[in-house]
């Protein structure tokens, strides 16, 4: 009985281990089946590999079918089947890449081609035709060892192409010319400019200078500075603007001495005061000209820094020295003031404007007398436009000037010509006065 337990035992034993080896085999087995995603990734690559092998090969039949049918397409095709072989053998030696499926725009483009290539050969001649084989052949003889080249443009299409380029090219190169004379013609205009302030004439009369009117070299320097308006000017001729400014100012002097004779309300000052500095300021402006064209000197009852009415000259050269009275640059109050004024009591200001005086020495006389630079075009805000003395409102300043040339400016008597403007002006600059005050 032991010796049947055992064999039983031993049985039993035998069978497990074969029934452990079974299930080995099958999960072995199993895991054979799977494949690795690489192993997938290949498989993929091969279905695609094969499925573009097989659209050529039917496009193949499809090009030996049209082959059969017109014999002129087949220089076409025999030069596109070495091309297709050539790069058919370039992708099976690299296996690496993966070949890229053809798109359907691409297939459209070649399908527009192959008809492009067909309407040319039908309108080539029979010579052509004789040359275009031999180099199809020498084409397909190279092949073998080459890649051979694209199809090459007929020459029907290369005279299109250039016709459709050469009117771009003649538009940029007409452009390049305009531009060439526009800087051209704005060069020379700077060069005339430029040319007109240096060539600027300044007259030397006999006897000059004269105490009664400015030094010639007074305006041959402001010339000179408006031609080369620049800091490194003024450096090297330091010397030449110190002996300018003194003659100004002692010019000034006696200008200012007689005027006092003439209105003694004028406040006698201190010549350095009335002339104003030679440098711009050029904290709010965006021209950086650093100095300015002309010589300056104002006379009032405050003072040169006086909002009031006064007397001005400016002196510049070429025949634009200028002697005025009056006010400008006015504030709202005071603007506000005098055509609150003009309105009460407008005829007093007429009255001034057309003294006989006035007609002598100007050449014209009431609201003509007047600058009318700023002078509004519509009634000012508040006011009629049928008001009686919408002629005088609509002015923002109000200044009476006379210019004088450069010879009268050099040529002795200066003195009292001035002066006679000034006090042709006289009552105009009192009224004025009251009505700013007031």
């Amino acid at each position: 009985m032991a010796t049947q337990q055992k064999k039983g035992d031993s049985k039993k034993k035998k069978d497990k281990v074969v029934s452990t080896k079974t299930d080995q085999d099958k999960s072995t087995n199993t895991i054979k089946k799977r494949k690795s995603p690489r192993q997938l990734a290949t498989t993929t690559k091969k279905q695609k590999k094969a499925t573009h092998e097989r659209s050529s090969d039917e496009e193949e039949e499809e090009e030996e079918e049209e082959i059969i049918t017109s014999p002129i397409k087949n220089k076409s095709v025999s030069t596109r089947k070495s091309t297709r072989a050539t790069t058919r053998g370039t992708k099976n030696t690299k296996k690496e890449k993966q070949p890229e499926p053809q798109t359907s725009s691409e297939e459209e483009e070649e399908e527009e081609e192959e008809e492009d290539n067909d309407t040319n050969y039908s309108e080539d001649d029979n010579d052509n035709q004789s040359s275009e084989d031999s180099s199809v052949q020498k084409e397909e003889s190279s092949s073998d060892d080459f890649q051979s080249p694209p199809p090459r443009l007929r020459s029907g299409q290369i005279k299109s192409r250039k016709k459709k380029t050469t009117p771009a090219t003649t538009t940029t190169t007409t452009k390049k010319k305009k531009k060439l004379t526009d800087t051209e013609d704005e060069d020379e205009e700077v060069d005339k400019e430029s040319n007109n302030t240096t060539t600027v004439t300044i007259p030397r009369p006999k006897g000059s200078p004269f105490p009664d009117a400015l030094n010639p070299d007074q305006l041959q320097f402001i010339a000179e500075l408006i031609a080369d308006n620049s800091r490194e000017f003024m450096h090297l001729n330091q010397k030449r603007w110190h002996t300018v400014r003194r003659d100004f100012m002692d010019f000034v002097k006696m200008l200012s001495e007689q005027l006092h004779e003439v209105d003694p309300t004028i406040l006698i000052e201190e010549p350095r005061y009335a002339v104003y500095r030679q440098a711009r300021d050029l904290r709010f402006s965006k021209d950086l000209i650093p100095y300015k064209s002309y010589m300056k000197a104002s006379f009032s009852r405050g003072g040169k820094r006086s909002p009031l009415p006064g007397y001005t000259i400016v002196v510049r050269p070429n025949n634009e020295t200028c002697v005025m009275a009056g006010v400008y640059d006015l504030s709202s109050q005071d603007l506000g003031s005098i055509r609150h004024n003009i309105i009460q009591n407008g005829d007093l200001l007429r009255e001034a404007l057309t003294l006989p005086i006035i007609k002598e020495t100007f050449g014209r006389d009431g609201i003509a007398a007047l600058d009318d630079k700023d002078k509004l075009k519509v009634a000012p805000k508040n006011i009629a436009r049928d008001h009686p003395e919408i002629e005088l409102l609509r002015f923002k300043s109000f200044i009476v000037s006379k210019t004088f040339s450069d010879l009268d400016v050099v040529s002795s008597g200066f003195l009292d010509k001035v002066l006679d403007v000034y006090e042709a002006l006289v009552p105009f600059v009192a009224i004025l006065n009251a009505w700013v005050t007031n």
